[in-house]
């Protein structure tokens, strides 16, 4: 479970604390933000305390990460290094549970406590999530394999293809008979149950082919799936890869309220979990991770409010924009928070949330609402013409009730 993130000086992220529930049942942490505020790169500052001294895998130009401020470093601390945080003044402590001490980013690499969470199962994932098109990353991933669960956080290029290749392995294991074959039965369980949009399933594993069943029945490659099946997929699988690699093969999954799910703990980091999605899906994605995965804790940035529904198992956290004042990372609480959980898609946008009143609607739209106000005044008292009743009526089919006498 998650419960501490402080980062300073990091990029554009000054300094932020996010103080997460002590409770595991709030799973479901949103940051939201526009875009260059930092969501990325709270992402990656996170991800990187996670690769425990591998972060120079990633060939990263940690020097590019420092922030503006020169006062930063934790110098109160009887580790630290000053030749060190002279040239790299930026830092990022994560608590992951409460008897864990923190990781410190420093100069190039990461300098772990006496406690580290290195037993803590963390992988991170960015907005680019595909099976193909990418470099292969297998001989890194077998050197560095705490920096692997985070490949597709850093670069574009990272495709997750290794998931493939580890399901078609698990098809070939089943078939010589072997102990750890019987999870490729337990991974199309866990598909064909987690309630994949329009029933999509999964039909059958071969050696060199993963077969699906889309909306009409028709039998497609996973490759061949639409782009919000193949996001969610290559992302799940390779989770569940990693988690197998972490905790081993067995009991990775087990039976809740009569529904297959996975057994193991752990933290997930996603840049842009909407990226590719349906509307729909949107608005069911943390619900969907928070069921097929009920240990697991999600931090996940988006811009779409139908994203942050989940929350009301969580958390929902907003980056300020360029220009306001006060913290940089506010936590939304109150009654914003309740018009983003519970209020439809207007109120959403208009909260303090989104602060976007001029894209809930078009430029027609609002001159069109403007009109239907002035109509409703006129209207009560009685002053419309027969033309503008007519107009009324129009206008009135288009707003629901309770913003026509906006």
């Amino acid at each position: 479970m998650l419960r501490r993130v402080h980062i300073e000086n990091v990029k554009v992220l000054d300094d932020v604390v996010m103080e997460l529930p002590d409770d595991p049942s709030k799973r479901w942490h949103v940051v939201l933000g526009d875009n260059g505020v930092g969501k990325t790169t709270l992402i990656r500052a996170i991800a990187l305390v996670f690769t425990d001294g591998q972060s120079g895998s990633l060939r990263l130009d940690l020097a590019s990460w420092q922030g503006a401020r020169e006062d930063v470093g934790p110098s109160r601390d009887p580790a630290f290094n000053p030749r060190l945080a002279a040239r790299w003044r930026s830092s990022a402590h994560v608590t992951p549970e409460p008897d864990a001490r923190f990781l410190e980013l420093l100069s190039g690499g990461v300098t772990a406590h006496r406690h580290s969470p290195k037993r803590v199962f963390c992988a991170s994932y960015g907005p680019y999530r595909r099976f193909t098109g990418g470099r292969d990353y297998s001989e890194m991933e077998r050197a560095y394999p705490l920096a692997a669960r985070h490949l597709s956080a850093f670069g574009e290029d990272a495709a997750l293809s290794s998931a493939l290749t580890w399901i078609s392995d698990l098809h070939v294991k089943e078939l010589e008979g072997r102990r750890d074959g019987g999870l490729l039965a337990g991974l199309t369980r866990f598909v064909n149950e987690s309630g994949l949009p329009h029933g999509v399933r999964l039909l059958r594993v071969m050696s060199d082919l993963i077969l699906f069943a889309d909306a009409e029945g028709k039998e497609l490659p996973i490759q061949q799936l639409a782009d919000g099946y193949r996001s969610v997929l290559s992302m799940t699988f390779e989770l569940i890869r990693q988690m197998s690699l972490h905790f081993g093969e067995a009991d990775m999954f087990t039976e809740v309220d009569g529904r297959w799910v996975v057994a193991h703990e752990g933290i997930v980091l996603i840049d842009e979990v909407d990226a590719h999605l349906h509307p729909s899906w949107q608005a069911k994605i943390g619900e969907w991770f928070l069921s097929a995965f009920p240990r697991v804790t999600f931090l996940v940035t988006t811009h779409s409010p139908l994203v942050c529904r989940a929350a009301v198992d969580g958390t929902i956290w907003r980056l300020r924009s360029p220009g306001e004042s006060g913290d940089q990372l506010v936590q939304i609480t109150g009654e914003q928070l309740d018009r983003i959980l519970y209020g439809n898609l207007h109120q959403a946008l208009e909260s303090e949330a989104f602060q976007l009143p001029g894209v809930a609607r078009s430029t027609k739209g609002r001159e069109k609402q403007k009109r239907l106000a002035e109509l409703n005044r006129k209207q009560r008292r009685s002053l419309l013409s027969a033309e503008e009743e007519l107009e009324y009526a129009s206008l009135q089919t288009l707003f629901p009730a309770d913003e026509q006498a906006r």
